[in-house]
């Protein structure tokens, strides 16, 4: 049965949707970037846009325009958006993103491809939050939800992490216990023997995540309803 690689993987699992909980209260929230917008199912005001689940909202102005506005405030377009999954689901259906795709090719069904979206929003790469958390305690039933699922964030990061280097923000690992190697990603660790010659494992990690310059984030609240 692989025990040692299925516990393993478990226990990364579990770790990996912890450091996405705290990259989602670190940084996918308001008042922590310079700029905050607000999706609104009604006419947006000033620092609202319509949400982009609705057909006559405009998601291409809307993040191409506040790249284009944090480019000024800091001389770095931003090249990275982050997003939920109910908001891919959103823009991958979009009447306007699929109007600008559909003629492409007669053999594929009309749906924009990830791979689209980076050449309409200009950006390098989109990541998509898709951890899900059940917040119910042992033994009720499930409380399940995606950690993110309706937010979006245009940032700006660097190829390389430097000192000197602008960065939305950065990652700080510690690697002073066990070496180069460390506690950045995770370690699993095998402990035994205990009463019954029964193994224990654990997986540990270090890490702080900090936000480095608010300037280089745009963080969209409730893009989608």
């Amino acid at each position: 049965f692989k025990l040692q690689q299925n516990i393993t993987e478990f226990l990364t699992r579990k770790a990996l949707i912890r450091k996405e909980k705290l990259f989602a209260s670190s940084f996918l929230a308001t008042s922590v970037w310079s700029t905050d917008k607000v999706g609104v199912a009604g006419v947006p005001g000033a620092g609202q846009f319509k949400q982009w689940n609705d057909a006559a909202s405009d998601p291409i102005s809307d993040i191409r325009g506040a790249a284009t506005a944090q480019m000024i405030l800091t001389g770095f377009r931003p090249n990275v958006l982050v997003i939920g999954r109910q908001v891919l689901d959103a823009l991958e259906l979009h009447p306007d993103i699929i109007d600008r795709v559909k003629y492409g090719t007669q053999t594929d069904v009309a749906i924009a491809k990830q791979s689209h979206l980076l050449q309409l929003f200009q950006v390098d790469e989109i990541l998509v939050m898709d951890a899900i958390e059940n917040t119910a305690e042992k033994g009720l039933t499930d409380v399940s939800a995606l950690i993110n699922g309706k937010s979006a964030l245009l940032i700006y990061r660097p190829s390389a992490a430097g000192i000197m280097t602008p960065s939305a923000g950065y990652t700080f690992s510690w690697d002073g216990l066990e070496g180069s190697a460390g506690y950045g990603t995770t370690m699993t660790k095998e402990l035994k023997p205990l009463s019954g010659g029964a193994e224990r494992f654990e997986i540990q990690m270090a890490f702080a995540m900090k936000k480095v310059s608010a300037d280089m984030g745009t963080f969209f609240a409730t893009a989608v309803a």
